[in-house]
């Protein structure tokens, strides 16, 4: 094989750790980049900064990095990293041979880690990749099943809990616990639309699911896709305030005729579910 033949095979080589990169150094006829400049990406959750992404391109190019939403470091603390102007990516100018620089994710105090999954490999998912979205995207794709029907997740023990779901295009997902509905997530064409779902508890095991569906869309058509799910718990510290808050709340108050009142009248008031005589 010719070295001539060598260089238009060896097309845009970049070296990833854990997430997408994009670069395009031209190789030279020993193989290596052109005037190329290595480069490495570290990610901090915590104390400790982690390598991320590294590679070789071009002097004063720019490598887009595409990052998780979220991420649970080596002791299990969740840590998240918002998304600026719907774009979870972030662009690095490579000014110098051995360029480095760090992301600092942020801690999430007061929650455990139950579930974590980027969409494309939840379930028996096909990923949905496409270059005009995929810088909005966590981890640089999502994910979505051909058939309608539903998913197991996961089980979750007694406790209360929070799901958060990030959608892309116009599709709608449901999750259920034991058969109820405990969020609707919907998302845009526009960007990946996070939905939050509110409290749930369960005082015995139950099992999470999700109906599924969506596409991969097109070139020019956004997919409809699942990008991520994380499920938390409420820690035991944050367990306890809740319950020291809900008992020093005020009794409820109301009259006979079963209205509220801001305080006990003169006569019967039912306070606290019981009759209460105030003279």
């Amino acid at each position: 094989m010719t070295k001539n033949l060598l260089k238009l095979l060896l097309v845009a080589v970049v070296l990833t750790l854990g997430t997408n990169t994009w670069a395009l150094p031209v190789p030279d006829e020993d193989g290596g980049a052109d005037g190329g400049w290595n480069y490495n990406i570290t990610i901090t959750c915590g104390d400790e900064p982690e390598p991320f992404a590294s590679g070789i391109a071009p002097e004063n190019s720019t490598v887009w990095v595409n990052f998780s939403r979220y991420r649970i470091n080596f002791l299990g603390g969740l840590y998240e990293k918002k998304p600026v102007n719907n774009i979870l990516s972030q662009a690095f100018t490579i000014t110098e041979d051995n360029f480095t620089a760090n992301v600092d994710y942020t801690l999430m105090p007061g929650v455990d880690f139950v579930f974590w999954g980027e969409g494309e490999y939840l379930f028996d998912t096909q990923v949905a990749e496409n270059p005009n979205i995929t810088k909005m995207l966590s981890g640089g794709s999502a994910g979505y099943v051909i058939d309608n029907g539903w998913n197991w997740l996961t089980s979750l023990m007694p406790g209360t809990y929070q799901i958060r779901a990030g959608v892309i295009g116009d599709a709608t997902f449901t999750f259920r616990a034991g058969g109820k509905v405990i969020l609707t997530a919907t998302g845009s064409n526009d960007c990946v639309v996070e939905t939050i779902s509110e409290d749930f508890t369960f005082t015995e095991e139950t099992g999470i699911t999700v109906d599924l569906g969506g596409d991969a869309g097109s070139s020019t058509v956004v997919p409809k896709a699942i990008d991520y799910i994380l499920i938390t718990k409420a820690s035991e510290e944050t367990d306890a305030v809740r319950t020291v808050a809900a008992q020093q709340q005020p009794a409820a108050v109301f009259n006979l005729a079963g209205q509220q009142m801001r305080r006990a009248q003169k006569g019967i008031n039912i306070v606290g579910g019981k009759k209460l005589l105030v003279k």
